[in-house]
């Protein structure tokens, strides 16, 4: 087999990241400022889970664990299930949105205006309306972009790729291997021997 070039994912800076993050803080329309809270929490779990796009989008409230603030997500990409903790601002997000959404009428966690699941065509509009908001633009990042964000900035906290790969939901390390040219910190680790 030919080898496959292998391309360093894109992922945010900190500044970018948080430029992202605080956009729906910005909405003007009546419209937009209604699902503000809800998206707020999928830009936030999407940053600090590293869920996958389907993965978010499948996640129902049974699925969450608020008294010990864990996720599962059940049949990942690779058929299995998996928990991922929840991070401070993803707690805090759902307590509020949970109660936003009493009584649940939908198992979705993530559902769109007529109150059923959101759709992938729906979430990459949502996405594509705060990346425009937070003026980035034109750099080419996608959703999937916050789940290379989620692993480089793990990886930068000097977080084991074993762990990395587990929260990830990777099948083999080699898939997590790539994260490590993102920072050039095992570079730097090397260099700085001399």
């Amino acid at each position: 087999m030919p080898r496959r070039h292998k391309k360093i994912p894109k992922f945010l800076n900190d500044i970018e990241l948080a430029k992202l993050l605080s956009a729906p803080d910005r909405v003007k329309n009546k419209r937009s400022k209604k699902f503000k809270l809800r998206d707020k929490l999928i830009l936030n779990l999407l940053a600090f889970t590293g869920l996958r796009k389907s993965e978010l989008l499948n996640l129902n409230w049974d699925d969450i664990n608020l008294g010990s603030k864990y996720l599962i997500v059940r049949n990942g990409k690779n058929k299995t299930d998996r928990i991922i903790p929840l991070h401070e601002n993803v707690y805090n997000l759902l307590e509020k949105y949970l109660s936003d959404r009493l009584p649940l009428n939908c198992k979705s966690l993530i559902i769109g205006e007529r109150g059923k699941r959101l759709g992938i065509s729906s979430l990459e509009l949502i996405f594509k309306k705060y990346i425009m908001l937070s003026g980035l633009s034109g750099k080419g990042y996608s959703i999937h972009s916050l789940r290379h964000t989620f692993a480089t900035r793990l990886l930068n906290k000097n977080v084991s790729l074993v762990k990395i790969k587990n929260l990830l939901g990777h099948k083999s390390i080699e898939s997590t291997e790539i994260y490590l040219h993102t920072t050039g910190k095992e570079l730097a680790d090397s260099v700085d021997l001399l």
